[in-house]
């Protein structure tokens, strides 16, 4: 049995369930279930279900998984950006110098 591994249990959506991962990684799965958590009890707030309402458990983990998973694609996106941005930066410098020395 790998050393490594630790089995921990995250609470989501009044459930618990046992989550087998690396040691190192155990602060964030706790933070991810958390953040999950706050995510779904948002939701409740906002659409909260009332005795017509047809809005399960369901709908607030999954409305919960799509803000998350859009803010995940934005912040990926953007780190794509500031990459290229960085690139450019870095090419510009180089262009410059080579400027300042073809005139010297």
């Amino acid at each position: 049995m790998n050393e490594d591994l630790l089995t921990i249990t995250v609470s989501i959506a009044e459930r618990n369930y046992p989550v087998r991962i690396e040691r190192e990684n155990e602060e964030e799965v706790r933070k991810a279930a958390k953040l999950l958590c706050e995510t779904i009890l948002a939701f409740k707030k906002k659409y909260p279900a009332g005795t017509e309402s047809k809005i399960s458990t369901l709908d607030y983990v999954s409305m919960a998984a799509m803000q998350i998973a859009v803010q995940y694609t934005h912040l990926e996106a953007q780190k794509d950006i500031d990459g290229l941005a960085n690139e450019l930066k870095d090419i510009d410098k180089e262009l410059e110098n080579l400027l300042k020395s073809d005139i010297n």
